[in-house]
Protein backbone atom coordinates (compact mmCIF):
# COMPACT_ATOMS: atom_id res chain seq x y z
CA UNK A 1 0.00 0.00 0.00
CA UNK A 2 2.91 2.32 0.87
CA UNK A 3 4.44 1.83 -2.48
CA UNK A 4 1.54 2.43 -4.70
CA UNK A 5 1.02 5.82 -2.60
CA UNK A 6 5.05 6.45 -3.35
CA UNK A 7 4.54 5.94 -6.59
CA UNK A 8 1.17 8.12 -7.32
CA UNK A 9 2.70 11.12 -5.19
CA UNK A 10 4.76 12.69 -7.77
CA UNK A 11 2.29 12.72 -10.90
CA UNK A 12 0.41 15.17 -8.44
CA UNK A 13 2.89 18.11 -9.59
CA UNK A 14 3.12 16.76 -13.35
CA UNK A 15 -0.31 16.66 -13.53
CA UNK A 16 -0.52 20.54 -12.06
CA UNK A 17 2.06 21.53 -14.53
CA UNK A 18 0.40 19.81 -17.70
CA UNK A 19 -2.68 21.38 -16.51
CA UNK A 20 -1.75 24.78 -17.20
CA UNK A 21 0.68 23.71 -20.33
CA UNK A 22 -3.27 22.66 -21.10
CA UNK A 23 -4.89 25.98 -20.49
CA UNK A 24 -2.00 27.88 -22.51
CA UNK A 25 -2.05 25.73 -25.34
CA UNK A 26 -6.20 26.12 -25.39
CA UNK A 27 -5.98 30.00 -24.91
CA UNK A 28 -3.65 30.33 -27.70
CA UNK A 29 -5.87 28.09 -30.03
CA UNK A 30 -8.60 30.19 -28.80
CA UNK A 31 -6.56 33.54 -30.11
CA UNK A 32 -5.84 33.05 -33.54
CA UNK A 33 -8.81 34.46 -34.38
CA UNK A 34 -9.31 36.99 -37.12
CA UNK A 35 -10.65 39.57 -34.77
CA UNK A 36 -7.83 39.07 -32.31
CA UNK A 37 -5.11 39.10 -35.07
CA UNK A 38 -6.04 42.29 -36.22
CA UNK A 39 -6.62 43.88 -32.52
CA UNK A 40 -3.19 42.38 -31.98
CA UNK A 41 -2.13 44.00 -35.53
CA UNK A 42 -3.72 47.65 -34.60
CA UNK A 43 -1.99 47.54 -31.22
CA UNK A 44 1.39 46.86 -32.54
CA UNK A 45 0.94 49.43 -35.15
CA UNK A 46 -0.15 52.32 -33.28
CA UNK A 47 3.41 53.09 -31.37
CA UNK A 48 4.65 52.77 -34.68
CA UNK A 49 2.21 55.44 -35.95
CA UNK A 50 2.83 58.07 -33.32
CA UNK A 51 6.69 57.40 -33.60
CA UNK A 52 6.79 57.94 -37.42
CA UNK A 53 4.60 61.30 -36.94
CA UNK A 54 6.52 62.63 -34.05
CA UNK A 55 10.12 62.18 -35.97
CA UNK A 56 8.37 63.72 -39.38
CA UNK A 57 6.87 66.76 -37.14
CA UNK A 58 10.45 67.54 -36.44
CA UNK A 59 12.71 66.88 -39.30
CA UNK A 60 9.89 69.25 -41.18
CA UNK A 61 10.30 71.71 -38.49
CA UNK A 62 14.35 71.36 -38.86
CA UNK A 63 14.79 70.62 -35.35
CA UNK A 64 17.76 69.46 -34.65
CA UNK A 65 18.26 67.74 -31.14
CA UNK A 66 21.54 66.33 -29.50
CA UNK A 67 22.39 62.97 -29.32
CA UNK A 68 21.61 63.58 -25.02
CA UNK A 69 18.30 65.45 -26.01
CA UNK A 70 16.87 62.62 -28.76
CA UNK A 71 17.83 59.88 -26.89
CA UNK A 72 15.69 61.32 -24.12
CA UNK A 73 12.63 62.43 -25.87
CA UNK A 74 12.06 59.30 -27.93
CA UNK A 75 12.81 56.88 -24.78
CA UNK A 76 10.39 58.70 -22.92
CA UNK A 77 7.81 58.80 -25.72
CA UNK A 78 8.85 54.76 -26.22
CA UNK A 79 8.19 54.28 -22.44
CA UNK A 80 4.83 55.85 -22.15
CA UNK A 81 3.42 54.24 -25.59
CA UNK A 82 4.90 50.54 -25.08
CA UNK A 83 5.17 49.81 -21.15
CA UNK A 84 2.40 52.22 -19.94
CA UNK A 85 0.08 51.90 -22.62
CA UNK A 86 0.34 49.05 -25.31
CA UNK A 87 1.20 46.41 -22.75
CA UNK A 88 -1.47 47.09 -19.89
CA UNK A 89 -4.25 47.81 -22.50
CA UNK A 90 -3.30 44.19 -23.82
CA UNK A 91 -3.43 42.85 -20.36
CA UNK A 92 -6.69 44.74 -19.55
CA UNK A 93 -8.11 42.92 -21.97
CA UNK A 94 -6.56 39.37 -21.90
CA UNK A 95 -5.94 39.32 -17.65
CA UNK A 96 -8.32 41.57 -16.24
CA UNK A 97 -11.65 38.57 -16.91
CA UNK A 98 -9.38 35.11 -15.89
CA UNK A 99 -12.05 34.27 -13.96
CA UNK A 100 -15.33 36.17 -15.67
CA UNK A 101 -14.65 34.56 -19.17
CA UNK A 102 -15.36 31.48 -17.80
CA UNK A 103 -18.32 31.94 -15.93
CA UNK A 104 -19.66 33.80 -18.40
CA UNK A 105 -18.80 30.89 -20.93
CA UNK A 106 -20.17 28.22 -18.17
CA UNK A 107 -17.05 26.13 -18.11
CA UNK A 108 -15.57 27.44 -14.43
CA UNK A 109 -17.45 24.39 -13.46
CA UNK A 110 -14.63 22.26 -15.11
CA UNK A 111 -12.07 24.14 -13.04
CA UNK A 112 -13.55 23.31 -10.13
CA UNK A 113 -14.14 19.51 -10.97
CA UNK A 114 -10.40 19.13 -10.33
CA UNK A 115 -7.68 18.98 -8.56
CA UNK A 116 -5.49 22.59 -9.02
CA UNK A 117 -7.92 23.06 -11.80
CA UNK A 118 -8.63 26.59 -10.57
CA UNK A 119 -5.03 27.51 -10.03
CA UNK A 120 -3.76 26.14 -13.14
CA UNK A 121 -6.56 28.14 -15.49
CA UNK A 122 -5.42 31.17 -13.67
CA UNK A 123 -1.75 30.54 -14.64
CA UNK A 124 -2.39 29.31 -17.43
CA UNK A 125 -4.27 32.58 -18.61
CA UNK A 126 -2.05 34.59 -17.13
CA UNK A 127 0.53 33.33 -18.78
CA UNK A 128 -0.97 33.87 -22.40
CA UNK A 129 -2.19 37.10 -21.70
CA UNK A 130 2.06 38.10 -21.03
CA UNK A 131 3.15 36.40 -24.17
CA UNK A 132 -0.06 38.32 -26.16
CA UNK A 133 0.74 41.55 -24.77
CA UNK A 134 4.72 41.42 -24.74
CA UNK A 135 4.69 39.68 -27.70
CA UNK A 136 2.85 43.09 -29.35
CA UNK A 137 4.89 45.71 -27.64
CA UNK A 138 8.44 44.10 -28.30
CA UNK A 139 7.55 43.74 -32.07
CA UNK A 140 6.56 47.01 -32.26
CA UNK A 141 9.22 48.71 -30.17
CA UNK A 142 11.40 46.41 -33.21
CA UNK A 143 10.03 48.98 -35.92
CA UNK A 144 9.42 52.51 -34.05
CA UNK A 145 12.93 52.52 -32.35
CA UNK A 146 14.43 52.56 -36.05
CA UNK A 147 12.55 55.15 -37.43
CA UNK A 148 13.38 57.59 -34.41
CA UNK A 149 16.96 57.58 -35.33
CA UNK A 150 17.53 56.96 -31.76
CA UNK A 151 21.49 56.60 -30.77
CA UNK A 152 22.19 52.95 -29.99
CA UNK A 153 19.09 51.98 -31.55
CA UNK A 154 20.16 48.04 -30.51
CA UNK A 155 20.53 48.97 -27.24
CA UNK A 156 17.58 51.00 -27.02
CA UNK A 157 15.23 48.46 -28.15
CA UNK A 158 16.78 45.77 -25.65
CA UNK A 159 16.07 47.90 -22.87
CA UNK A 160 12.51 48.89 -24.13
CA UNK A 161 12.15 45.47 -24.48
CA UNK A 162 13.12 44.21 -20.86
CA UNK A 163 10.85 46.93 -19.28
CA UNK A 164 7.66 46.12 -21.56
CA UNK A 165 8.33 42.24 -20.41
CA UNK A 166 8.85 43.96 -16.55
CA UNK A 167 5.83 45.57 -17.32
CA UNK A 168 3.81 42.24 -18.38
CA UNK A 169 4.77 40.54 -15.53
CA UNK A 170 3.60 43.02 -12.79
CA UNK A 171 0.51 44.40 -14.33
CA UNK A 172 -0.75 41.02 -15.38
CA UNK A 173 -0.63 40.02 -11.90
CA UNK A 174 -2.25 43.19 -10.96
CA UNK A 175 -4.96 42.21 -13.31
CA UNK A 176 -5.41 38.96 -12.55
CA UNK A 177 -5.80 39.35 -8.82
CA UNK A 178 -8.51 42.39 -9.73
CA UNK A 179 -10.11 39.68 -11.53
CA UNK A 180 -10.44 37.09 -9.00
CA UNK A 181 -11.45 39.63 -6.49
CA UNK A 182 -14.33 41.35 -8.57
CA UNK A 183 -16.98 39.17 -9.98
CA UNK A 184 -18.14 42.08 -12.02
CA UNK A 185 -16.78 45.11 -13.67
CA UNK A 186 -13.40 44.23 -13.07
CA UNK A 187 -11.93 45.46 -16.56
CA UNK A 188 -13.24 49.08 -15.44
CA UNK A 189 -12.03 48.78 -11.98
CA UNK A 190 -8.30 47.91 -13.42
CA UNK A 191 -8.72 50.80 -16.08
CA UNK A 192 -9.33 52.80 -12.93
CA UNK A 193 -6.67 51.69 -10.98
CA UNK A 194 -4.14 52.61 -13.55
CA UNK A 195 -5.52 55.85 -14.46
CA UNK A 196 -5.84 56.78 -10.92
CA UNK A 197 -2.49 55.14 -9.26
CA UNK A 198 -0.08 54.25 -12.19
CA UNK A 199 -0.97 57.51 -14.27
CA UNK A 200 -1.23 60.25 -11.64
CA UNK A 201 0.14 59.28 -8.45
CA UNK A 202 3.68 57.46 -9.69
CA UNK A 203 3.90 61.35 -10.43
CA UNK A 204 3.19 63.13 -7.27
CA UNK A 205 6.13 64.32 -5.61
CA UNK A 206 5.76 61.86 -2.63
CA UNK A 207 6.53 58.66 -1.09
CA UNK A 208 3.71 56.83 -2.32
CA UNK A 209 4.82 56.85 -5.71
CA UNK A 210 7.34 54.89 -5.38
CA UNK A 211 4.72 51.99 -4.45
CA UNK A 212 3.91 52.03 -8.10
CA UNK A 213 5.12 49.70 -10.97
CA UNK A 214 5.57 52.62 -13.23
CA UNK A 215 8.17 54.65 -10.72
CA UNK A 216 10.14 51.73 -10.90
CA UNK A 217 10.07 50.90 -14.35
CA UNK A 218 10.92 54.83 -15.54
CA UNK A 219 13.57 54.32 -12.80
CA UNK A 220 15.03 51.33 -14.98
CA UNK A 221 14.41 53.28 -18.53
CA UNK A 222 16.87 56.38 -16.84
CA UNK A 223 19.36 54.46 -15.49
CA UNK A 224 19.64 51.96 -18.60
CA UNK A 225 19.21 54.62 -20.76
CA UNK A 226 21.88 56.76 -19.19
CA UNK A 227 19.37 59.01 -19.67
CA UNK A 228 20.34 62.71 -18.50
CA UNK A 229 17.48 64.41 -16.57
CA UNK A 230 16.82 67.65 -16.79
CA UNK A 231 16.00 68.26 -13.20
CA UNK A 232 17.40 69.70 -10.35
CA UNK A 233 19.04 66.78 -8.10
CA UNK A 234 16.41 67.71 -4.89
CA UNK A 235 13.74 67.16 -7.09
CA UNK A 236 14.84 63.72 -9.08
CA UNK A 237 13.20 61.85 -6.17
CA UNK A 238 10.27 62.06 -7.13
CA UNK A 239 10.52 61.15 -10.99
CA UNK A 240 13.27 58.79 -10.29
CA UNK A 241 15.21 56.44 -7.83
CA UNK A 242 18.56 56.18 -7.44
CA UNK A 243 18.82 52.50 -6.06
CA UNK A 244 20.42 50.31 -8.55
CA UNK A 245 18.47 49.22 -11.40
CA UNK A 246 18.48 45.18 -10.14
CA UNK A 247 16.98 46.77 -6.81
CA UNK A 248 14.02 48.17 -9.01
CA UNK A 249 13.83 44.95 -11.04
CA UNK A 250 13.98 43.05 -6.91
CA UNK A 251 10.90 45.40 -6.24
CA UNK A 252 8.93 44.29 -9.48
CA UNK A 253 9.90 41.00 -9.11
CA UNK A 254 8.69 40.51 -5.32
CA UNK A 255 5.18 42.69 -6.11
CA UNK A 256 4.73 40.45 -8.94
CA UNK A 257 5.25 37.31 -6.82
CA UNK A 258 3.35 38.79 -3.82
CA UNK A 259 -0.03 39.30 -6.25
CA UNK A 260 0.32 36.50 -7.65
CA UNK A 261 0.25 34.49 -4.84
CA UNK A 262 -2.66 36.39 -3.17
CA UNK A 263 -4.56 35.42 -6.42
CA UNK A 264 -3.52 31.71 -6.35
CA UNK A 265 -4.96 32.12 -2.91
CA UNK A 266 -8.07 33.71 -3.62
CA UNK A 267 -9.26 31.74 -6.53
CA UNK A 268 -9.21 28.36 -4.97
CA UNK A 269 -10.38 29.55 -1.68
CA UNK A 270 -13.72 31.34 -3.02
CA UNK A 271 -17.17 30.21 -4.43
CA UNK A 272 -17.94 31.90 -7.23
CA UNK A 273 -21.22 32.23 -9.08
CA UNK A 274 -21.30 30.69 -12.29
CA UNK A 275 -24.78 30.17 -12.90
CA UNK A 276 -27.12 32.10 -15.57
CA UNK A 277 -27.49 34.41 -12.36
CA UNK A 278 -24.31 35.97 -12.66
Amino acid sequence: MSSLIHQASPKVPLNWRWGILGVVKLEIQRSLTTARILAWLAMATFPVMIASITAWQMSEMQMSLSAEESSFTFSMMLYVLLPQVVTPLGLLLWATPVVSSELEGQTWIYAVTRANGRRAVLLGKYIVAILWSSSTAIVSAAVAVPITGMPNPLQSWIVISCLVVLSAFAYAALFVLIGTLFQRRAMITAFIYMIGVEAFMSLIPATINQLTVSYRLRSILVHAMDLKVSLANQRQQWFIDETPVWQSVGYLGLYTLILLGISLWRVQASQYSWQSEL
